[in-house]
């Protein structure tokens, strides 16, 4: 069985991620605390799709394989064992976003739909050490996955932002334009940025939103900055989401996630399916949705994560 264990120093802002992780209340204290390590047990099989997640109990990881070569500079194999017949365990640490973490992000951030200026989107995700969080190998630089919300209001002055709302404008059905543009100018308004490795263990996932939602109320009252304070201040997230159409008929706008659709993620069905708007549009052979939702929808949403889960 999974377990979470005291390690690196980190902001109290981490808390709710460890509620949720072990259903124990952990009072903020407003200092620094030690951070959160989850011991996963990890059978050396090929990996399952994550939308049978639901399927999976006791936070333990059946058929996820870490111990795959990753050619294109992904962390290398974890099994340091020749005994095949236990699961693997490794212990992964939810870590705050530093500068050194840059090139794991941009890595993970190479299948984005939208031609933009990637090292300074990068950058900016590595530099916003507030909010986000990396997963890591215990005692490893390794990132297999990570979140982050970059605010698109007009004062974030961000070339990669502008390209991507640009692109992202250029998509908006007939007729939807003016809300489209209202939500993607809005200084309350934050782009949703997640990546991960194929085999990340879908287990963590729900941990991954909650943090970002307590990291956004932390990083609010917790700010004195007011350059800071106009980039903290969320009501509204944009999200993409990539699928597989099962019927025909792609492209139209949606106020739902869909049906007949398969998605690449399962917490992107659930917050499709959460989306107050959305639209979507092909690129390169591939369908994505773009969704909006609100703050108190969001944490909806996580909590359906958490019970698919469980």
């Amino acid at each position: 069985q999974s377990s979470m264990k005291k390690g690196k120093s980190k902001e109290t802002k981490r808390a709710a991620a460890d509620e949720s992780a072990e259903g124990e209340e952990v009072p903020e204290t407003g200092a620094k605390r030690s951070g959160k390590k989850r011991k996963m047990p990890v059978a050396n099989q090929k990996p399952k799709d994550e939308s049978s997640s639901s399927d999976s109990s006791d936070s333990e990881v059946e058929g996820i394989d870490l111990t795959g070569n990753h050619s294109d500079g992904g962390p290398p194999d974890l099994d340091s064992s020749d005994d095949d017949s236990g699961p693997l365990e490794v212990t992964f640490e939810f870590r705050d976003p530093t500068e050194d973490y840059f090139g794991s992000i941009r890595t993970l951030l190479r299948d984005f739909p939208c031609a933009c200026n990637l090292g300074e989107l990068s950058g900016a995700i590595a530099e916003q050490s507030k909010i986000g969080t990396l997963v890591c190998q215990e005692e490893r630089e390794d990132v297999f996955s990570f979140i982050s919300v970059l605010n698109l209001g007009p004062h974030k002055k961000l070339e990669s932002l502008e390209q991507i709302r640009s692109f992202l404008l250029s998509k908006v059905p007939s007729g939807k334009e003016a809300f489209w543009q209202g939500i993607l100018k809005s200084k309350t308004a934050g782009l949703l940025f997640r990546g991960q490795l194929l085999n990340f263990p879908p287990q963590l996932v729900p941990n991954l939103h909650a943090s970002l939602l307590n990291d956004v109320s932390w990083a609010a009252e917790n700010t004195e900055d007011e350059e800071e304070e106009l980039d903290f201040q969320f009501e509204n997230f944009v999200f993409l989401a990539r699928y597989s159409e099962l019927n025909s008929g792609k492209g139209g706008s949606s106020s739902e996630g869909g049906s007949g659709v398969i998605y690449d993620n399962f917490d992107d069905e659930v917050l499709a399916n959460s989306a107050s708007k959305s639209f979507r549009f092909d690129c390169d052979n591939t369908s994505f949705l773009v969704g909006t939702i609100d703050f108190k929808s969001y944490q909806n949403a996580v909590d359906t994560m958490k019970r698919l889960i469980s």
